[in-house]
């Protein structure tokens, strides 16, 4: 069996998301599968539109510069939509994909961000 070259890993959201994505780009920073993640937005000060986030992400992937791409908004659908507009790209909710995942982030009142499942368990076979 050959042995898997790390992975480039682009990760992206929108302000719903960003809890999540932050969560999930800690964890694949700490997994020895991937080479590198590279964070297209959204940071803690920024509003950007996650359609931008979204087919920055999906370009990124389509132009050989990531493997993967992990895209978070508050339900997933709007990064899928968008980043399936990029040349290319096939993506989809939660493991539906093979280069781009989304999946859903919904702020509640408290402002605390409730995920559809935990960022591990997302990636994991993601990656594999």
């Amino acid at each position: 069996m050959t042995e898997q070259a790390p992975l480039r890993i682009v990760v992206g959201s929108d302000d719903a998301g960003l809890q999540y994505k932050n969560a999930l780009k800690k964890d694949r920073e700490n997994d020895p599968r991937v080479a590198h993640v590279v964070d297209v937005g959204v940071g803690s000060d920024e509003h950007t539109a996650y359609p931008h986030v979204a087919v920055n992400a999906a370009r990124m992937a389509a132009e050989g510069k990531a493997d993967r791409a992990l895209l978070v908004c508050g339900t997933g659908l709007g990064v899928a939509i968008s980043a399936n507009k990029g040349p290319q790209q096939i993506a989809g909710r939660a493991r539906a994909a093979p280069t781009v995942e989304c999946d859903g982030a919904v702020r509640t009142r408290s402002g605390t961000t409730r995920t559809k499942r935990r960022p591990t368990a997302m990636t994991e076979t993601f990656l594999a």
